[in-house]
């Protein structure tokens, strides 16, 4: 089952089951303790809206009383529990919902800004107006210009990343060509 799978099928769950008056304790078993964990993790990650969810119905509940309490148990696959089993066999089972896939957190909403400012930058990265003509063009190893990039510190200064700060403000220099303005 996807991440987000998970994370929907434990809020399910757990919205469901606060709604019995007479709930004081949630135990829910998981062969996914990291989905049990996000689930009533807040911050930004994929499948955040179902967190989010969870985190605010469990809020509401828990106000209602210091007894209340929840507990993830985790409950490996292997072991072959014939209930885990059931619910399992019934949730892979269960027809999957068509239509055009929701995203659901800030974090796909971030993705997404981040790939088309890479997209933009590399296409207009090939014009030297933007580039500038003193930059230097450096390629791979089969001699195909580096496209610039945003990850793990970028496609230049990756090489650099555990030198000293002397050896990367050359570097630039050498490839930008000019000094490096440090603000």
């Amino acid at each position: 089952m996807a991440p987000d799978a998970k994370l929907y099928a434990l809020r399910a769950a757990i919205i469901r089951m606060i709604q019995f008056e007479d709930c004081n304790m949630i135990v829910i078993f998981t062969d996914h303790i990291a989905a049990a964990k996000r689930a009533v993790d807040p911050s930004v990650h994929s499948g955040q809206g179902h967190s989010l969810a969870v985190c605010a119905e469990l809020s509401k509940w828990f106000s209602g009383g210091s007894e209340r309490s929840i507990e993830f148990v985790q409950v490996p696959s292997k072991i072959g529990w014939h209930i885990h089993l059931a619910a399992h066999d019934y949730v892979r089972d269960t027809p999957a919902v068509s239509g055009r896939r929701l995203e659901t957190s800030l974090d796909s909403v971030r993705q997404a800004v981040v790939k088309s400012c890479v997209d933009s930058w590399i296409s207009e990265f090939q014009h030297t107006s933007y580039r500038g003509k003193h930059f230097l063009q450096m390629g791979d190893m089969r001699d195909r210009p580096l496209k610039p990039s945003v990850l793990k510190g970028g496609t230049w200064l990756s090489f650099t990343a555990t030198e000293s700060i002397a050896m990367t403000a050359r570097m630039a220099r050498c490839i930008l060509g000019q000094i490096p303005r440090l603000v």
